[in-house]
């Protein structure tokens, strides 16, 4: 449990005031730090513009914040806000399902997206369990999850391009999306040669691929 000690630095202090340096950082949203005086300026001057940082409904400054974000992504077509990404990766793989008339999903090993029963499968399996490195066996990451979701979610090898191949190869016709983590956990990143080979085969297949990149703070 953190309290709040000081506004303008990445140190954070426990109850027993124990100094910690926040590397975490909320997952990179933070990373200049805990009260940069140039964040907290905006902050301060839309809350005297607008009396408020949220609406609820569309507005102009979610257009403006849009076309930067194209504008620094060239890659990014069309944007959508969601409040998390728990609810960004549950709106893009519904999405998928309907664009396919497909319901099961490949995520990997090792990979979160989510707390809801559809991705939390496979997050951190006990190797008793977890079945062959080229083949994993789905594993429900808590109690309370229904069995039949293991059997709609298959799941792949992380940075293992053939057995990947293989394993979709395999489910093509029942996927509709592949749902991953570029840089898994925020700190393996994936091999360009597999991200390059991971593309290629999901458009070959016609299946949707979902990139879910929050923890890195790109």
């Amino acid at each position: 449990m953190y309290r709040q000690k000081t506004r303008k630095s990445a140190k954070l202090y426990d109850v027993d005031h124990n100094e910690y340096i926040d590397y975490l950082l909320c997952y990179g949203s933070l990373i200049t730090g805990h009260g940069h005086p140039d964040i907290l300026e905006a902050v301060q001057n839309q809350l005297h513009e607008a009396g408020t940082t949220i609406f609820g409904t569309p507005h102009k400054l979610e257009i403006d914040m849009a076309r930067k974000l194209i504008d620094l992504y060239p890659g990014i077509e069309m944007v959508r806000y969601t409040n998390s990404g728990l609810e960004a990766t549950l709106l893009a793989i519904r999405t998928a399902n309907a664009y396919t008339g497909k319901n099961k999903i490949a995520k990997f090993e090792g990979h979160y997206h989510g707390g809801y029963d559809q991705v939390l499968v496979s997050v951190n399996p006990p190797l008793e369990r977890a079945g062959r490195p080229e083949a994993p066996t789905p594993v429900n990451e808590s109690k309370g999850m229904p069995d039949e979701i293991k059997e709609n979610t298959v799941i792949l090898p992380f940075n293992d391009l053939s057995a990947t191949k293989s394993l979709l190869r395999k489910h093509a016709a029942e996927l509709s999306a592949v749902v991953m983590e570029p840089v898994q956990g925020g700190f393996i990143p994936a091999e360009q040669d597999f991200m390059d080979g991971l593309r290629k085969i999901t458009e070959e297949l016609g299946i949707v691929l979902i990139f879910d990149e929050v923890k890195s703070g790109i």
